[in-house]
């Protein structure tokens, strides 16, 4: 019988393993990243653009998208997808570094606040792994929560050891399982708004007769709070709130 549980518990981890990894082998990456690495970037890019339309996302995607639109002159893109690689990548410093040398070409475009080191830390920590890695770790927790109650939990319980186990796992439980949820909100988050018209202006109402506040150049990144109708509620990276027309912006 005990053998039989196991047998059980190990199918459980394969097929847990290949349906969260299903969807990524079946995408096919080959063809854009060769067309990059042949120098055909308007070929790369616009292939890029049909994997990210079919629901394909990663990391790698959106930083070989930058690349390509860096040498298509098109820096405002650039950033939108640097932007969007590093919620995949946190604190990558390929990522950091092009994002740094986009921004000195663009002088008029405001930076951001460096974050404090401990959160920078965290964040590249958690980017470690996947939604789906953490979710895979939490739920191996959960199961090895449920053999420990399985094979005796009232005659155990008196053990100094089965309660170290029993604590450890479920406290594992709960961190992988926090842990999915933050990497999860990294990456599906949509609060980051990249500024994409030629001209925006950030008013004090969402009123287009309303008094201006600043201009937002392409490319200026403003983080998403409020909407009324067409209109966006955000904040500059310095703090200044105010309204902008959806059409000027994108959310990430």
């Amino acid at each position: 019988m005990m053998m039989g549980f196991k047998v059980k518990i190990r199918f459980i981890f394969v097929v847990i393993w290949v349906f969260l990894s299903l969807s990524v082998w079946a995408v096919d990456v080959s063809a854009p990243l060769q067309a990059l690495k042949s120098k055909q970037y308007e070929k790369a890019f616009k292939q890029y653009q049909d994997l990210e339309k079919q629901g394909y996302q990663s990391g790698d995607m959106y930083q070989n998208m930058a690349v390509a639109a860096l040498a298509l002159g098109k820096d405002v893109d650039a950033i939108i997808y640097i932007e969007k690689a590093l919620k995949f990548k946190p604190g990558n410093n390929d990522l950091s570094q092009l994002l740094s040398s986009v921004l000195k070409r663009k002088s008029k475009i405001e930076s951001e606040e460096t974050k404090s080191t401990l959160v920078l830390y965290f964040n590249s920590f958690v980017g470690i792994f996947s939604v789906a890695t953490w979710v895979l770790l939490s739920l191996l927790c959960f199961l090895a929560v449920g053999w420990f109650v399985y094979s005796g939990f009232p005659d155990q319980i008196k053990s100094r050891f089965y309660k170290l186990m029993l604590i450890l796992s479920l406290s594992l439980f709960f961190i992988f399982s926090i842990l999915s949820s933050y990497r999860n909100f990294q990456i599906h988050n949509h609060n980051t708004i990249i500024i994409t018209a030629d001209q925006a202006i950030l008013k004090v109402s969402p009123d287009k007769e309303s008094p201006d506040l600043s201009n937002l150049v392409p490319g200026s990144k403003v983080y998403y709070k409020d909407q009324i109708n067409d209109w966006w509620y955000v904040s500059t990276v310095y703090g200044d709130e105010g309204w902008i027309k959806s059409v000027e912006g994108l959310r990430l």
